[in-house]
């Protein structure tokens, strides 16, 4: 999917939307101060789509004017959306909002949506949750032209988006132990069926069917019959679970294993982030994030872990049984602890130093 607005003059907005299907027609859905105006179909054409092999016929463009919305130009919470993703298009600067282009990278399987929600209102465009969307409409996102207030969050491979990423956005993310990182992602998966698929996507959902399948039949209950179900695992699921953070950091595909120079590479990319921050301690998080935005951390909301987490997570901890699928997350979540742990209990915003480069952690 490909979109943009071309022209905000304030009594009009002009803009294209290209479907992912090629012969379809998009449709945009108008809101205004959170009440639905109207969906319609996208109605100019635009030739340089037909030119360009995007479109069949290029009638993906439209405008948006006084017969729409009157008064427009003293509008301000004018939005528009793909009727079909639910996918944010466009919506107007307000005084209040941060000039920043910002990316929190889900280094989790169960995103931290609430955090996001809380911040949209200091964005012009807001992209949640988008690894559920493809390559190119990521891509577009960070593409969007006079756009300098925008806040996007998402599992999404960092090289494959790291060209766009130096050119202009700063990025952030909260870490957590392997152990309990695995520990969550274990009963997230074992309870996929009971609260829906939504935040996986349909791409992950087929993706991590097998590791469902897995989880679902996992006996907790039972720490000698959960430990040879672990030991058993099958290959495919082992490849679904390891190392989840190296390969985030450092892979194009989701399913591709990270190389052997993984945590150096890994270490080069976190010394790039505005933010590194750790699972364990969320109000340090929440403050150095408020700093960090101008934002008052009051307003962001707490990140407790789940209360059956920790339990499985001490679990696979104390008997090694998946460390060989975690090596690399263990190493590199290790060697960020060490660099956090001369300050150990103190709430700072301070430099760590890797390869010379320097980010602000929270310790």
């Amino acid at each position: 999917m490909l979109f943009n607005i071309e022209h905000d003059t304030g009594d009009r907005i002009t803009g294209y939307l290209v479907p992912d299907n090629f012969s379809s027609i998009a449709r945009v859905r108008l809101m205004n101060r959170g009440e639905l105006i109207s969906v319609f179909e996208t109605p100019e054409e635009r030739a340089a789509l037909v030119a360009g092999a995007r479109h069949e016929t290029g009638r993906c463009g439209f405008t948006i004017d006084d017969r729409d919305i009157p008064n427009l130009a003293m509008q301000f919470d004018v939005e528009l959306y793909d009727d079909d993703t639910g996918c944010l298009l466009y919506r107007r600067m307000k005084p209040t909002m941060i000039a920043k282009k910002v990316i929190r990278f889900e280094t989790q399987l169960l995103p931290f949506w609430r955090f996001d929600e809380r911040l949209f209102q200091y964005f012009q465009y807001i992209g949640k949750g988008v690894d559920r969307y493809g390559r190119e409409t990521v891509t577009q996102m960070m593409l969007l032209e006079n756009i300098h207030s925008l806040y996007m969050s998402g599992r999404i491979n960092y090289k494959n988006y790291a060209y766009f990423i130096d050119n202009g956005f700063q990025c952030f993310c909260m870490l957590q132990d392997p152990h309990d990182d695995c520990a969550e992602r274990l009963l997230v998966l074992r309870n996929v069926a009971k609260v829906g698929p939504t935040f996986l996507g349909e791409r992950d959902a087929k993706r991590f069917a097998p590791a469902i399948q897995f989880a679902e039949t996992l006996p907790l209950s039972d720490e000698k019959s959960l430990r040879r179900a672990l030991q058993d695992m099958p290959d495919e699921v082992a490849g679904l679970l390891a190392n989840p953070l190296t390969r985030l950091l450092t892979t194009t595909n989701p399913d591709d294993m990270p190389g052997t120079s993984a945590i150096a590479s890994a270490l080069d990319v976190l010394s790039s982030f505005a933010v590194v921050g750790l699972r364990n301690r969320p109000e340090e998080f929440n403050l150095t994030i408020g700093e960090w935005l101008g934002i008052a951390d009051e307003t962001l909301p707490a990140l407790p872990p789940f209360q059956s987490v920790s339990p499985l997570g001490e679990f696979l901890k104390s008997t090694k049984v998946l460390d060989v699928i975690l090596e690399k997350d263990m190493e590199l979540y290790q060697t960020i602890s060490e660099a956090l742990r001369p300050l150990d209990d103190v709430v700072v915003t301070s430099p760590l130093m890797i390869d010379g480069s320097s980010t602000s952690v929270v310790s």
